[in-house]
């Protein structure tokens, strides 16, 4: 199943993730969520993996409880290795850490510190109404078959874009070992 929004957050987060959760998913904006989305029976990192390939945006709920999360640190880093928009949704002022520094460093943040919660939750969905391709026209996940050519040409913008991207980046120097025996 196609969803819009992965949701990452630490268990001492879900209140907050959830608050954000339902208000995205009132307007139809598809969420996927751990644990709610993951199967019974089913592999917890496959799942998670899943959910990641499946959506277009990653809405960090950043704390300091997520700052120390492995599992957050991982989501995190498959999001930008698939070429997501990630979203980090703060909820603590506490500076990024670890593998979070390195990814989050240049990501500009949507603050939540004040309250009231709602207000900073409205921002985020007006946010990622505006990411989100087709939000306004109805292209995400398109039923109207008569469509299915715009939605079509619009994912193969955004791979064009991905491989763009790709092409433009540095190549590693090569690195040789020498010996110093002359070879």
């Amino acid at each position: 199943m196609h969803h819009d929004v992965f949701i990452s957050h630490s268990r001492s987060d879900k209140l907050t993730a959830e608050a954000v959760c339902h208000r995205l998913e009132s307007e139809g904006i598809r969420c996927w969520m751990a644990p709610r989305d993951i199967m019974p029976g089913l592999s917890w990192t496959a799942s998670i993996m899943k959910g990641i390939e499946s959506c277009r945006i990653l809405i960090l709920v950043f704390s300091g409880h997520a700052n120390r999360s492995e599992h957050v640190q991982r989501e995190i880093e498959r999001a930008f290795a698939k070429g997501l928009v990630v979203i980090p949704f703060r909820i603590e002022d506490v500076p990024p850490i670890g593998a979070l520094e390195y990814f989050l460093g240049f990501v500009h943040w949507l603050d939540a510190l004040t309250p009231p919660m709602e207000n900073h939750i409205q921002s985020l969905l007006e946010l990622t109404k505006k990411i989100l391709p087709g939000y306004d026209t109805g292209l995400r996940g398109v039923a109207d078959e008569s469509l299915a050519p715009l939605a079509t040409n619009e994912k193969k913008k955004r791979r064009g874009l991905r491989k763009q991207r790709a092409r433009s980046r540095v190549p590693r120097a090569e690195c040789r070992h020498h010996s110093g025996d002359g070879s």
